[in-house]
């Protein structure tokens, strides 16, 4: 075994010092990070950081892959875990990746390894990250086509009107909507994929908005009629809410009045 100035890393004695090797870095979820008082299960983490070793290695790091793919996320027992690099820019070494961690504690470290160079063995699919999700959109991806969809049910979205700008995001891209006629959209599944009836379920959005058009500004719907039941995020000078119509009751959640939110990025 041999070890380097930078980082840890590994290769066997008979490779040639010139060839790629196989780089190692620890990395550590803090206890104190994890709140709540459950175990957390095939968790979506993400890992956000900046590191000269990540840089690719004609911008003198240990990444082989112009596009990061010989990234991989290694558990505390050894297993390769399912991760999908939302963003990488080899000249900086800037990561932002999903990575589903088998088990979080709270109070509990967690230790798990980043490897990378030519020698990386092949992962699981990023796609098993979002296992338990029926639909995941970064809003990374350029316009056209636009944002897929990070899940194995592949509901992309593309553009409807307008021509949305791509931004930067409270993590990875966004894009910015001018309040007029840009719109995006996901054709309804045949199959019901995002339609949940009655049951129990959770949407999500991260959020920045500069000023309202109007009083219920509607940031994404997926029907909210007796005749086309569903769900939806409502922005505005008014509340700032979540609607929910199972097709005979709606229930509208405030979050707050508009100017608990203007100019930042908020997670609703």
């Amino acid at each position: 075994m041999s070890s380097c100035s930078k980082g840890e890393w590994r290769f066997a004695s008979e490779t040639p010092p010139e060839a790629p090797a196989l780089f190692r870095k620890p990395l550590t979820v803090h206890g104190e990070w994890i709140a709540g008082t459950g175990l957390l299960f095939d968790f979506p983490l993400l890992v956000s950081l900046q590191d000269p070793e990540l840089r690719t290695i004609a911008a003198g790091g240990g990444v082989s892959s112009e596009s990061a793919g010989d990234l991989r996320f290694r558990w505390n027992d050894g297993r390769l875990l399912p991760a999908e690099i939302e963003r990488y820019d080899g000249a900086t070494g800037r990561l932002e990746a999903w990575v589903s961690v088998p088990e979080l504690i709270p109070g509990s470290d967690a230790d798990l390894d980043l490897v990378y160079g030519a020698s990386s063995p092949p992962g699981p699919p990023a796609t098993e990250v979002w296992d338990e999700y029926a639909g995941v959109w970064h809003f990374s991806d350029p316009l056209p086509p636009g944002p897929a969809d990070s899940t194995v049910g592949a509901h992309d979205a593309q553009s409807i009107d307008g021509s949305p700008a791509a931004a930067d995001g409270r993590v990875g891209g966004s894009l910015q909507f001018d309040g007029l006629d840009d719109r995006i959209g996901v054709t309804d599944p045949s199959d019901g994929s995002l339609d949940f009836g009655t049951g129990s379920f959770t949407f999500s959005a991260w959020l920045l908005s500069t000023g309202s058009v109007g009083t219920a500004d509607m940031a994404m719907s997926k029907g909210t009629t007796s005749s086309n039941p569903g769900f939806a995020f409502y922005l505005g000078t008014g509340n700032w809410e979540a609607g929910v119509r199972d097709g005979s009751t709606s229930v509208y959640v405030p979050f707050g009045p508009e100017a608990d939110f203007l100019g930042r990025w908020s997670f609703v």
